[in-house]
């Protein structure tokens, strides 16, 4: 990024290198503080969160820090709403449009979602049918994504309600043994 500046001087690349130096392991640092903390409160939700494709260490920390180990939840749905994902109806009076997703919710959360979803869309295999399938349909790529978000939230939810990890392929697991 330094070297796309029109005029480059060696002493300021050096001290914004770092500046950007010191930032990383300022995040390093909280990063660790962080896990630490919840470590200490939420070992197990930690680690169930965690195991789902799609989402790394630090969006399991943020998760955490907003939601807690989601007791105050009764559905996905309702996490999805709290996080600004879910669907509303657009109408007013006799005008009728297409479902959009709440605005209501946190924006850092629905943000960092949309951001596993780009991740999901790839590793996660009941996430990354949903999104071609969608994106067979000709769905807009970040409607795709927005479903696909819903979709981690949904699963995220499970895999704490149920206490066990996540398993990529379960679906496929699933329907081998009933098959046999």
């Amino acid at each position: 990024m330094i070297e796309q500046m029109p005029v480059i001087s060696s002493e300021a690349t050096k001290e914004l290198k770092k500046i950007i130096a010191l930032i990383d392991k300022a995040i390093a640092r909280a990063t660790e503080v962080m896990k630490q903390l919840v470590l200490a409160c939420h070992k197990e939700t930690l680690a169930l969160i965690n195991s789902v494709k799609g989402v790394g260490l630090k969006t399991t920390l943020i998760l955490i820090s907003y939601l807690g180990d989601l007791d105050s939840f009764q559905s996905a749905k309702q996490v999805a709403h709290f996080m600004g994902l879910g669907n509303v109806d657009n109408q007013s009076g006799q005008r009728t449009r297409p479902r959009r997703i709440s605005k209501r919710g946190h924006p850092e959360l629905r943000s960092l979602m949309f951001l596993c979803a780009l991740s999901a869309a790839r590793h996660n295999t009941s996430c990354r049918d949903l999104y071609q399938r969608l994106m067979a349909k000709g769905k807009p790529k970040k409607v795709a994504l927005i479903a696909v978000a819903n979709k981690l939230v949904r699963q995220i939810f499970a895999v704490v309600k149920n206490k066990t990890p996540f398993e990529n392929n379960y679906l496929e697991k699933a329907s081998i043994s009933l098959a046999s």
